[in-house]
């Protein structure tokens, strides 16, 4: 297997498609670790997607009303899951040869319409960069990625995946259904992390959902380095229970969230599968401040989030309305 495998069926106009058929696999040597051999192996769910293109070009080529007295062909290639790999795929495409030349092509005629990539956004922003040198028109599948749909950086990209904002309320959505109004955020310090909590601060203040923290964490090529004590020291000072972790490759599946069904039924928890961090089985209680009782008032304490503030008796002749106002 190379990276500069491809297949391709011909046609007037031809789509080229860069996708990640191949994933590494490691297995161990009789001789011992120091022996452990990596080879490349298919990965059968990204396989699909090539076998959707064909199939869709298939039937394009069949409906004489689409494209009349034209036919359409196709050429896939890998996209590596390192940035050389996917370079040298890509190159071998632009060039027609295997040599690495930039700027050249060695192809006889050029047939090729647009390139199509995905399924990730390390994959797409790549090819994306070189593509834009030549206004060559983009498509691109799989999650929307804010950041790809920056005109200037990506003149010639389109991402079929529509932006949805379904995270951020599924969150926010969260943070009220257990009543937490004070709540630590720790975000990856990329694009998509200073995205998702440029969006995700206004739905919490509009839910009167407060910060009791935030600590961004500076990312290292694809790797996350989080030294422990940066979040153990913000923890120890701040009364936060719950900390809410975006980008640090942390997968938790307890429930779903529909963002098109009405709001009441949006949420939907298997709180029995909800296993705490602290041990206890109990829901934890994050507030800044606790509830005033019948008789007493909120008195918010200068230079600090709404959702902390102190208690105070209601004047003379004055009854608390169970809002915390007399």
């Amino acid at each position: 297997m190379s990276w500069t495998d491809y297949v391709c069926q011909d046609g007037d106009m031809v789509i080229s498609a860069f996708l990640p058929l191949y994933t590494f696999q490691t297995s161990q040597h009789r001789k011992g670790p120091e022996a452990t051999r990596i080879h490349p192996r298919m990965n059968a769910n990204n396989y699909q997607f090539a076998i959707a293109l064909t199939f869709a070009i298939k039937e394009i080529n069949r409906n004489p009303l689409l494209l009349p007295n034209a036919s359409l062909g196709y050429c896939i290639y890998t996209a590596g899951p390192y940035e050389k790999y996917t370079s040298s795929s890509f190159l071998f495409w632009l060039t027609g040869e295997d040599k690495e030349i930039p700027n050249y092509t060695c192809r006889r005629e050029e047939k090729y319409i647009a390139a199509i990539s995905g399924t990730t956004w390390e994959i797409s922003s790549l090819i994306g960069t070189y593509l834009g040198l030549y206004n060559y028109p983009q498509l691109t599948f799989g999650p929307f990625e804010p950041d790809l749909n920056d005109p200037e950086k990506f003149p010639s990209l389109y991402q079929m995946a529509t932006k949805d904002s379904s995270l951020v309320l599924g969150m926010v959505s969260l943070m009220v259904y257990f009543r937490w109004n004070w709540v630590g955020l720790v975000i990856s310090e990329d694009e998509k992390g200073v995205q998702f909590v440029s969006e995700l601060i206004p739905e919490m203040e509009k839910n009167r959902v407060c910060v009791a923290f935030m600590e961004m964490i500076p990312v290292m090529h694809t790797h996350y380095i989080v030294h422990p004590d940066i979040i153990q020291n913000k923890i120890a000072i701040n009364t936060a229970k719950v900390i809410i972790c975006y980008g640090l490759g942390y997968k938790v599946k307890v429930g779903t969230f529909s963002p098109y069904f009405p709001t009441d039924q949006q949420l939907s928890l298997s709180e029995d599968r909800i296993e705490w961090s602290t041990g206890i089985r109990e829901t934890p209680i994050s507030v800044c401040s606790e509830s005033c009782v019948p008789g007493f008032r909120k008195v918010f304490q200068e230079g600090k989030a709404v959702c902390c503030f102190d208690c105070s008796l209601c004047p003379e002749n004055e009854i608390s309305n169970g809002t915390g106002k007399c």
